[in-house]
């Protein structure tokens, strides 16, 4: 079966394109206090305060492997300075072909 065309439509999305249509100039807003927004609202409430949980939960768990490994009364060290930059190495170093080497080549490349 091919991919359809990203420019055209899905089939089976057309019908919601129609009814898209039909609807939007019809529609009308529900108010407020009506029953359907306002359990929208207290779901969106709780999903929120679920997630704050799980976030405190995961922070203490966090800090309890950390006082597990450093001790309960370790605090975090300051940031550690980058160790120094070490010198390049030098480049390796051309000398004259040898009969050992491969033909053709004028230099082999020893480190």
């Amino acid at each position: 079966m091919d991919a359809p065309d990203a420019g055209q439509p899905l089939h089976v999305l057309s019908g919601v394109r129609m009814m898209a249509e039909t609807l939007r100039d019809t529609r009308v807003p529900l108010s407020a206090d009506h029953p359907a927004i306002v359990a929208e609202r207290a779901a969106l409430t709780r999903v929120g305060q679920w997630i704050e949980t799980e976030r405190e939960k995961r922070d203490a768990s966090y800090e309890q492997v950390f006082g597990q490994l450093y001790g309960k009364d370790a605090e975090p060290s300051e940031p550690r300075a980058a160790p120094p930059a070490l010198a390049p190495a030098d480049p390796p170093k051309a000398v004259p072909a040898t009969s050992s080497s491969r033909k053709g080549n004028r230099h082999a490349m020893v480190h």
